[in-house]
């Protein structure tokens, strides 16, 4: 996806008075009446525009300078400008200004001060979500439309993400496309204070960065203990079938004496590069007929019952 940050081929100035062009270009065509009253125009002169049909109203404080279907920047633009305090594209919303690909809201997320509100309108469906802090500052203020920092974005739409799996996934991804980096997600959450999913977030910022394979293993190896499904050994090296040293995050030794190879996937492997690696170790394992159970970090930590079972089964003779 195309960032946002341009003016796009959408917008049409034909048939803009000269003294609104200025606004319209840099708005997207779109724009409160307060601020169509600053450049010129009477609230009469407004009301005629929209009664011809020439301009349409979104709610009672927003007006859009054309009467064609509104393309998504407009809609983002519409959003901001739908509160008189200072608001901003927020979550999913600043993300896919931002450029994040699939994971598109067709929703418009705004984010205000708490005491703010915003004129509704049935044609655009904005979702608000409130802030104890400022949510308009120089960086945010400096995107066309205002925006929260990409961290921030990230940050709150995972905690927004009624699933932990989504906030997991959606983490993983803006890191995947180089959108930022997990250091500055593991500062962004810091500063957010106390959030939903916030134990799940620095888990997988961790995974990211390739530190928390070893807290995921303890995880595994202590569910497997109090389930009393086995012995857990570490990891196990192999050779693969052209001489290549390989390691196994470990084994499973069961009551009987079966051995079960096992590997935990962070969120690291959600990464294209990383999965394409597993794929290939994967089939060198298929072919050695020496198969691991694989869970990903996710499912030890959050779907134990899920994971004791598939062990459980795996290990019957």
């Amino acid at each position: 996806m195309e960032k946002l940050e341009g003016r796009p081929s959408s917008d049409n100035l034909a048939g803009v008075p000269d003294d609104l062009s200025d606004l319209a270009e840099r708005q997207s065509l779109v724009a409160r009446r307060d601020q169509l009253r600053s450049a010129g125009l009477t609230p009469d002169a407004i009301r005629a525009q929209l009664d011809a049909g020439r301009w349409r109203a979104l709610g009672s404080l927003v007006v859009v300078m054309h009467n064609g279907p509104l393309a998504r920047r407009q809609q983002m633009w519409a959003g901001v400008l739908s509160s008189g305090c200072a608001t901003t594209l927020a979550g999913l919303t600043s993300l896919e200004a931002a450029g994040l690909r699939n994971w598109y809201d067709p929703r418009v997320h705004v984010l205000l001060p708490r005491k703010g509100g915003v004129a509704r309108s049935a044609e655009l469906p904005v979702v608000v979500h409130r802030s104890r802090l400022s949510p308009l500052d120089a960086r945010s203020a400096a995107h066309r439309p205002p925006r929260t920092s990409v961290e921030r974005s990230a940050i709150d739409a995972a905690s927004w993400l009624p699933h932990t799996r989504s906030s997991a996934g959606l983490l993983a991804a803006v890191v995947q496309q180089r959108l930022t980096t997990p250091a500055r997600l593991g500062a962004a959450l810091d500063a957010a204070g106390p959030i939903r999913h916030r134990r799940l977030m620095r888990l997988t910022i961790a995974d990211i960065e390739g530190g928390a394979e070893a807290l995921s293993e303890i995880d595994f190896a202590g569910l497997c203990r109090r389930r009393r499904l086995g012995t857990v050994v570490g990891q196990r090296l192999r050779l693969d079938g052209r001489g290549r040293r390989r390691y196994l995050d470990g084994e499973i030794i069961g009551p009987t004496g079966k051995r079960l190879p096992f590997e935990i996937d962070g969120a690291v492997h959600m990464i294209a590069t990383e999965f394409w690696s597993d794929l290939e170790r994967q089939n060198e394992l298929l072919i050695a007929k020496s198969f691991p159970l694989r869970f990903a970090s996710y499912s030890v930590r959050f779907q134990q019952d899920l994971v004791a079972d598939q062990v459980e089964r795996a290990l019957k003779d």
